[in-house]
């Protein structure tokens, strides 16, 4: 079960995240923003096929009793067993309907860890630029001392730490070589990051198998020396 936690748990690739406003303004005529990163819904799905297959989870939806929202249950086949857990939201601003269902599955799926560390995330200040690309995202903001008046801007969303970002090729790669030249049993460092399988490390954690694997060349090479 652990490694299903772990492939649950596993942090998602940069372009499966969205990232919304969550407070804006303008100072000195020049908007600001503070954004927060959110997985996207079909990023959850993918996940959940990922790890139990399409035939192996199911989800469900119901009113939210009292307030315009929706109820999202998933339920997961463990055994010959569904394991079910419930969360809710309210309906969007925008295409109400729909966000509340993908809002309310995106909440049940942290309750199974999908998604999980991103709540571990400070709010970030968003780099706010002066022209439109392919990389920047729009946000609005209102400037309280010119009447309030709308201002649009784009912005590029800050960089993940590399506790939630997942494994790179790059650091496998170094990893795997690493491996090699100290003769380390991949199994026993795994072990010693407390992980099921590589796949699922963070780029954080391979930043430190490839610290510990580096030292390890060190004091090898100075036993040469000797």
């Amino acid at each position: 079960m652990d490694d299903i936690q772990e492939a649950l748990k596993r942090p998602f690739e940069t372009s499966e995240i969205e990232w919304r406003v969550q407070q804006s303004g303008v100072k000195d005529s020049k908007p600001w923003a503070m954004v927060l990163a959110y997985v996207t819904n079909r990023a959850v799905m993918d996940r959940l096929d990922e790890v139990f297959g399409v035939a192996g989870w199911k989800n469900e939806f119901s009113p939210t009793p009292g307030i315009d929202g929706v109820m999202c249950g998933i339920s997961i086949k463990s055994g010959n067993e569904w394991v079910t857990k419930y969360d809710g939201a309210a309906n969007t601003d925008v295409e109400a309907v729909k966000g509340g269902l993908s809002s309310a599955m995106k909440r049940t799926a942290v309750q199974f860890g999908i998604g999980r560390y991103l709540y571990h995330l400070e709010t970030g200040f968003a780099n706010i630029q002066e022209r439109k690309s392919a990389k920047t995202l729009s946000g609005q903001a209102k400037d309280k001392d010119n009447g309030h008046k709308v201002v649009y801007f784009n912005y590029i969303p800050p960089e993940l730490p590399p506790f939630a970002l997942p494994i790179s090729k790059s650091q496998m790669k170094i990893i795997e070589q690493d491996l090699v030249r100290t003769g380390t049993v991949e199994e026993k460092m795994l072990t010693h990051f407390k992980l099921c399988n590589i796949n699922n490390a963070t780029s954080q954690n391979a930043l430190d198998m490839i610290s510990m694997l580096g030292k390890k060349k060190s004091v090898e090479k100075e036993e040469e020396k000797q």
